[in-house]
């Protein structure tokens, strides 16, 4: 192989490379997963490293009940990290395809079930968007945890100081 042709060969590696780093950039960006729950009383969205960016409840959260409530965020929010945690693994499989690293990183791929295939399916689609949550009945904007009134703590309790007997005046 002359020097042409391996430089030629080169700068085609190096372009496809660009082309599909730039591609993962798009995809990543697209990785946030917004989940309802089979009600909608609950939306979350979940970023591409699987942390909850925006929790909604709507105006039937309250009518679950605590327990049924906890239920309800806990498995809307892990159907969500399911889906981000899919959503990533495709947006490395164009760079990563036959490779030891995306084998590894699709081993530790959390299974999906129907619901959630069905989920990953709409996302795939370019002709379908994302549903968008109703209005909830209390919101907080994305990233900010509501505020939690700013309590004094309790004094700590005073120490007596043990009794020293050599005090006692005997005489």
């Amino acid at each position: 192989m002359d020097q042409d042709q391996w430089l030629a060969d080169f700068q085609a590696r190096v372009q496809t490379l660009q082309q599909q780093s730039q591609e993962l950039q798009e995809n990543l960006a697209t990785a946030t997963t917004t989940v309802s729950s089979p009600d909608e009383s609950v939306t979350v969205t979940v970023a591409p490293n699987g942390g909850l960016q925006n929790l909604v409840l709507g105006h039937r959260a309250c009518e679950a009940g605590p327990a049924r409530l906890t239920a309800m965020i806990m498995e809307t929010v892990r159907q969500g990290q399911r889906l981000a945690a899919h959503k990533v693994a495709e947006a490395f499989a164009p760079i990563g395809a036959g490779t030891e690293a995306m084998s590894m990183l699709t081993s530790h791929l959390p299974e999906l079930d129907e619901a959630d295939e069905r989920e990953l399916a709409t996302h795939q689609d370019p002709s379908t968007t994302a549903p968008t949550p109703s209005t909830p009945s209390a919101v907080f904007p994305p990233n900010t945890p509501p505020s939690t009134p700013q309590t004094r703590p309790a004094p700590r309790p005073h120490r007596q100081e043990p009794d020293d007997d050599d005090d006692v005046d005997l005489w």
